[in-house]
């Protein structure tokens, strides 16, 4: 199991510039395989806009199976 800490550390010594940590696929996998899901064209701009306003909660990031490390080389 991988705290946040322990995922951090893997980039200290690294010339970058952290710019955020992002969930990929944890608040939308459990509902997306499920029949009945189904999100129009007209609905997928708040889907979107709601996901992203959730995806780099900290509090949040244990539910994604998948981390993104966005950052900047120095």
């Amino acid at each position: 199991m991988w705290r946040m800490t322990d995922f951090r550390e893997l980039f200290r010594d690294k010339s970058v510039d952290w710019i955020t940590t992002t969930g990929v696929d944890g608040l939308l996998e459990p509902i997306e395989k499920r029949p009945d899901f189904c999100v129009t064209d007209e609905d997928f701009e708040a889907l979107s806009k709601w996901y992203l306003a959730f995806s780099e909660k900290r509090e949040l990031l244990g539910n994604t199976n998948h981390l993104l490390y966005i950052c900047r080389k120095k």
